[in-house]
């Protein structure tokens, strides 16, 4: 380790993961690397971490999340990024009732950040996570259109640049105690979205942002603790469920039905009931016209046969 990374990490204030994770909790997680085959970080190493739910049974696909840590978990043990992910994994519970994945790349001390720009392919931590969920994607039992995204402070940041650059690729994203994103993009986001931040954090930004996805007809949500602090991720997963909020979505929905995180509520949406029930009826009566003419047409075979069994006996 050189004097540089030493100074970094007493800055941050990071000794070991072990000072903040559950004994045993790291080696939940599948430990793995990837080498980037590109860019300015060609050649260069990464480590991330695998969640993998116990018993997959074949043919069977699963969810999975996308976890972006925060600035003071950067470095290369590859345990401080998992640091928070004991609210939603608690080691208290059967670890066979976690039935999804959680893919967490950890950023290293060279490059704390996770993203410079606002461009697909930039030479940043965000490319590089693209890349490591291709290949997990490729090789994973994963239900594709299950796919979520999460991560606090400068990692709730980078939830709102990724989810703007690949729209099309989540099905829900929680960003907490993030700077919030680029509002000229804001329309391109429509899988919905329930951000999280306290009330004396400078929430200004977040605000913002999900403003203007409400106001470009997305599915925007926010949450305001109380509280003057950085932080409050732990409510949002283990007192409001974001985690069953998140797996409750499917890309592509029409609709999110699911509070909070519903797309909020248009005069056309009415539309819907009389439509809906148009539907039930014409289908109802398709299938009843369907039943009376099998019946029409099995009577009808039934007394053709029996006019040629009487002319037979003839």
């Amino acid at each position: 380790m050189t004097l540089t990374t030493v100074a970094i990490t007493i800055a941050l204030g990071v000794t070991t993961a072990k000072d903040s994770l559950p004994v045993g909790f790291a080696d939940l997680f599948e430990e793995h690397e990837y080498r980037c085959n590109g860019g300015k970080f060609q050649n260069d190493l990464f480590h991330y971490r695998l969640f993998v739910p116990r018993n997959v049974k074949a043919g069977e696909q699963y969810p999975l999340l996308v976890w972006l840590h925060g600035y003071g978990e950067s470095g290369s043990d590859n345990q401080w990024n998992l640091k928070f992910l004991s609210s939603i994994i608690d080691t208290a519970n059967p670890i066979e009732q976690y039935r999804f994945f959680v893919l967490s790349v950890q950023c290293p001390l060279s490059d704390p950040t996770w993203f410079h720009g606002h461009r697909v392919g930039s030479d940043d931590m965000l490319t590089v996570t693209y890349d490591i969920l291709q290949e997990t994607l490729r090789d994973r039992p994963i239900d594709q259109d299950r796919v979520y995204l999460a991560g606090v402070s400068l990692g709730g940041t980078g939830c709102w640049e990724m989810a703007l650059r690949y729209p099309d690729l989540f099905a829900a994203v929680a960003p907490m105690g993030s700077d919030g994103g680029d509002m000229s993009r804001a329309a391109t986001l429509r899988m919905p979205i329930w951000a999280y931040h306290c009330r004396y954090d400078r929430p200004e930004g977040v605000q913002k942002i999900v403003f203007a996805v409400q106001e470009a007809g997305g599915n925007a949500y926010l949450t305001l603790l109380p509280w003057r602090e950085h932080g409050g991720w732990p409510v949002a997963f283990r007192q409001d469920d974001i985690m069953g909020w998140m797996l409750a979505q499917r890309r592509g929905a029409w609709i999110c039905w699911t509070p909070p995180g519903c797309r909020p509520w248009r005069w056309w949406h009415v539309l819907t009931v009389p439509t809906v029930f148009g539907a039930l009826v014409w289908w109802g009566w398709r299938s009843e016209r369907n039943r009376r003419c099998r019946l029409l047409l099995a009577a009808s075979c039934t007394e053709s046969a029996s006019e040629n069994g009487d002319r037979h006996r003839k």
